[in-house]
């Protein structure tokens, strides 16, 4: 997880628990991480795997660039207004 590249775009993909990514989606990656585990736990369910995940990428990219988002302050205001404006 700690070796995911942040400061790029970055796209994860994520399997299911009994069969995981298919081989086909596998053939589109670059690569593929581990989320380390601690105790008697063998795995963590597709949804505690893509929340961790994701709020490790995101923490470390926030860490590394200085940065709340990739979308400047107008971008991210016109999307609250859309999302408020689709939420009535």
């Amino acid at each position: 997880m700690e070796e995911l590249p942040v400061e790029e775009p970055l796209a994860l993909v994520f399997g299911n628990e009994k069969e995981g990514v298919s081989e086909r989606a596998l053939g589109f990656c670059d690569g593929t991480f581990r989320i380390p585990m601690w105790g008697f736990v063998e795995s963590f369910n597709v949804s505690v795997a893509a929340a961790i995940s994701l709020y490790i990428s995101a923490r470390r990219r926030r860490d590394l660039l200085g940065t709340d988002g990739d979308l400047a302050p107008e971008e991210r205001e016109a999307l609250r207004r859309r999302y408020i404006e689709l939420s009535r």
